[in-house]
């Protein structure tokens, strides 16, 4: 793995030539990142879907879950939100309006 050691290295070289001095304090973890925001609850969403499917398959998750760039989080979402989103109107809407990869949403 040299070449994430690299970039692991660069970003150490990078907080500790920072005039912020909480930057400079992050120097000893390069490997961990300076923000994080992890809602509380969210409403996830695969970005695209099959066609075959009646609905889009989401769910909630919490704090434990970390979401990969596959999916798509609607944070601090409640059971409206995912009411709405799962229902046949919006299927509806997103099969009029939604982009398509190939004929998936």
């Amino acid at each position: 793995m040299p070449l994430v050691m690299e970039r692991v290295e660069k970003v150490r070289k990078m907080r500790l030539e920072s005039s912020d001095a909480r930057t400079r304090l992050l120097a000893d973890t390069p490997t961990v990142f300076r923000e994080t925001y992890n809602p509380h609850s969210f409403v996830i969403v695969p970005s695209t879907s099959s066609e075959n499917r009646e609905y889009i398959p989401m769910g909630f998750a919490g704090v434990d879950t970390i979401s990969t760039n596959l999916n798509l989080i609607i944070p601090n979402a409640t059971l409206y939100h995912f009411g709405i989103l799962t229902s046949w109107p919006h299927m509806a809407w997103m099969r009029a309006v939604c982009g398509r990869l190939k004929s998936d949403y």
